[in-house]
């Protein structure tokens, strides 16, 4: 997107795994557009589920405890690679502690103990840098009970004006 803004790039991103880059020239990028109109209406809608996403994510970095926002994010990564195991989910991703950690704006002193907590809870498993949720709806009911403690999360600023049909 900086390319078509003509601005320099304000994100990075870290392959987990195996992965294909590639870049796209602003004239080239232009030029495709303008030829297939539909590129742009799907492009903006992608913009539109991130930046929803981000809002969320906003909210629940500033005012979510590590338990909730671990728990969060652990289920995140569940439904986008995680692989149905014998025991449960495999997050099937190599995560250190320190990684889940910067994911969840945490430390990772605080991600190891959260962490050891939902083992004794029965609701993961973790093995060589490998977790797996073994108790899915434990781990969203633990998300939701923790959330209803507070009185007004997320604040009234990340709330929709209004619904959009779509």
């Amino acid at each position: 997107m900086g390319a078509l803004l003509s601005e320099t790039h304000i994100v990075s991103a870290v392959a987990m795994g195996k992965a294909v880059a590639s870049l796209l020239a602003r004239d080239a990028a232009i030029a495709l557009v303008r030829q297939h109109p539909e590129i742009a209406l799907e492009a903006n809608r992608q913009l539109a589920r991130d930046r929803y996403m981000l809002l969320g994510r906003l909210a629940y970095l500033a005012y979510g405890d590590v338990e909730e926002r671990l728990a969060r994010g652990l289920l995140e990564l569940g439904k986008h690679y995680g692989v149905r195991c014998g025991e449960g989910l495999l997050i099937n991703l190599p995560l250190s502690q320190g990684d889940l950690a910067d994911l969840i704006g945490a430390s990772r002193q605080k991600v190891n103990l959260t962490l050891r907590q939902l083992v004794k809870q029965g609701l993961i498993r973790t093995e060589r840098g490998r977790i797996i949720i073994l108790d899915q709806e434990g781990l969203q009911k633990l998300r939701r009970q923790i959330s209803s403690n507070r009185r007004s999360f997320p604040p009234r600023i990340f709330q929709p004006l209004c619904h959009l049909g779509g």
